[in-house]
């Protein structure tokens, strides 16, 4: 499932079999960045955010509502 995309965004967010992915992260163009809960990847997109890179306003609130579906009884930061 995808959160944001290229083409409406500056950010590439995914969810994989490891976990929410940052595909492709101008913060690290170098690899992807995976996350394992969905605080950290709200973090991460807050560091975007502050970067100045085009995050879509509904992308959080799209995580958190997904995320005991997404990260089922992990009521703590599993990283």
């Amino acid at each position: 499932m995808s959160y944001a995309r290229f083409s409406d965004a500056d950010v590439y967010i995914f969810l994989s079999e490891m976990g929410l992915e940052c595909c492709g992260c101008w913060l690290n163009p170098s690899s992807s960045w995976t996350y394992y809960s969905t605080q950290s990847m709200v973090d991460h997109l807050q560091e975007h955010i502050s970067a100045g890179h085009k995050v879509p306003a509904t992308l959080i609130p799209e995580l958190w509502q997904d995320d005991q579906e997404n990260f089922p009884g992990s009521g703590e930061d599993r990283e």
